[in-house]
C-alpha cells in the first residue's frame, strides 16, 4: 500500500510528541522529514540531523507506529535512516527515477501496442484459407468470428496467437526493460488498445477479449481462471459469446480487486473490462432486442 507522504508525517510527528526522540551527549534527535519509498516490504526513509543519536529501540518505536496505524501488523517493516544533508542527492535520485520510468512507460506502451496490433485473425485465416476474415461474418477478426465463419481448428490458432502477443509484449518489458507493475500495466494498456486499434488494420481490430485474457493470465491469473469459469457456464449455457465476454471481464476485473493484486493491475482490469463493453455495444444492443446470434462453428464451404 503506498501512503501518502503528509500522512507518513503527521503520524511520525504525533509519535514525537507523545515519545519524544532520544538525546546521546546533549544533542537530541531531530526528524526533518519521512518518506515512503518501496511497497513490498514497507520502506521508509527517515531524514535526520544525525543517524547516529538514533536509538534502535526508538526506531523500533517508530516502525510500530506505523504498523498500528496503517494495518502493517505483522508485516516487517525496513526504516532506513539518513542525514539531512543526503535530501538533497535523494530528492535528485528520486527526480531521475521519476525520468526513468517516465520512459519506461512510453516505451512499454509502444511495444504493447506493436504486439498488439499483430491481426492474428486476419493473417491466419489468410494463410490457412485464402480469405480475408472481414468480409465473412460480423467482418470481425476475433475468435468468434473465425469459429462461426472457418472453424474451431482456425479459431483455436487465432485464440492461442491473440492471448501469446499480449503475453510476450509483457515478458517483455518485465525482462529486459521494467518489472515495475506500473510499467507492466502500461504496456499492457498498449497491447488492448493495439489489438482494438490496429496499426495494419487502419486503426481498427478486435474486441480485446482473447488478448485481454492473456493479459489477465499474466498480471491476474486467478481473475483470469474466474472470467474464464463464468464465461464457459454463460456460453454453454445461452450460446451467446458476447454475453459471456462482458459478464466474464466484469468478474476478471473485480477479482483482481477483491483479492488485492498490485493497485496497476487492478486498475489495468478495471479498464480492460470497460474496453470489453464498449467494443461490445452493438451486440448489448441485439442481446436486448433478441437478434443477436448464437454461437455455431461455421465452416468455409457454407459460406461459398
Amino acid at each position: 500500500m503506498r501512503i501518502s507522504t503528509s500522512v507518513i508525517n503527521q503520524i511520525i510527528e504525533d509519535a514525537c510528541a507523545v515519545n519524544p526522540p532520544p538525546t546521546d551527549k546533549g544533542r537530541q534527535l531531530k526528524i526533518y522529514f519521512v518518506t515512503q519509498v518501496k511497497i513490498k516490504p514497507p520502506t521508509f526513509v527517515l531524514f535526520v540531523n544525525n543517524p547516529e543519536i538514533m536509538h534502535f529501540s526508538y526506531q523500533r518505536y517508530l516502525e510500530n507506529k506505523l504498523r498500528e496505524s496503517f494495518g502493517f501488523e505483522g508485516t516487517p517493516i525496513q526504516m532506513i535512516i539518513r542525514a539531512k544533508n543526503e535530501e538533497e542527492e535523494y530528492s535528485r535520485n528520486i527526480k531521475e527515477s521519476f525520468g526513468m520510468n517516465f520512459l519506461s512507460g512510453i516505451g512499454g506502451f509502444l511495444l504493447g501496442y506493436l504486439f498488439g496490433s499483430i491481426p492474428c485473425g486476419l493473417w491466419l485465416v489468410q494463410a490457412f484459407h485464402g480469405i480475408d476474415i472481414r468480409k465473412y461474418g460480423s467482418g470481425n477478426i476475433g475468435t468468434t468470428n473465425v469459429f462461426r465463419t472457418v472453424g474451431p481448428k482456425t479459431a483455436a490458432a487465432v485464440l492461442i496467437g491473440d492471448m501469446l502477443k499480449g503475453i510476450a509484449a509483457l515478458m517483455i518489458m518485465s525482462r529486459f526493460m521494467a518489472a515495475d507493475p506500473a510499467i507492466v500495466a502500461i504496456t499492457a494498456l498498449g497491447a488492448l488498445l493495439g489489438h482494438n486499434y490496429s496499426l495494419f488494420l487502419g486503426f481498427k481490430g478486435g474486441k480485446g477479449v482473447a488478448t485481454g485474457l492473456g493479459l489477465f493470465l499474466y498480471m491476474l491469473p486467478w481473475g483470469a481462471a474466474a472470467g474464464f469459469g463464468v464465461w464457459a457456464v454463460i456460453v454453454l449455457i445461452t450460446r451467446y459469446v458476447s454475453l459471456g465476454s462482458i459478464i466474464a471481464a466484469a468478474v476478471a476485473a473485480a477479482t483482481g480487486w477483491y483479492l488485492n493484486y498490485p493497485a496497476p493491475y487492478a486498475v489495468f482490469g478495471t479498464l480492460a473490462c470497460l474496453f470489453v463493453i464498449i467494443r461490445h455495444k452493438e451486440n448489448i444492443g441485439r442481446l436486448m432486442n433478441g437478434t443477436e446470434s448464437k454461437i455455431k462453428a461455421g465452416h468455409l464451404d457454407d459460406k461459398k
